[in-house]
């Protein structure tokens, strides 16, 4: 019994500390750059805040993205 709610304890760590993970923090940290928290914003509603997606977005998508929300969300809100 005591394998069982040690492994139920491993476990939940594991997701406690994937839902803890901000994979924003590491995509800065590779990419040397600070994103702002409204391009955050956007990313994260539209589904993009997981490491892999943030993995393969190219700089022009990032800036494209910035460009959209500066330039035409404003008009669309």
């Amino acid at each position: 019994m005591d394998n069982i709610t040690e492994n139920n304890n491993i476990d939940s760590n594991k997701t406690e500390d994937f839902d803890l993970h901000d994979p924003f923090e590491e995509a800065e940290q590779c990419l040397k750059i600070k994103l702002p928290e409204g391009l955050k914003k956007i990313f994260i509603f539209n589904g993009f805040n997981n490491k892999y997606i943030l993995s393969k977005l190219e700089e022009t998508e990032i800036l494209d993205t910035e460009t959209f929300a500066r330039e035409l969300l404003p008009d669309l809100i």
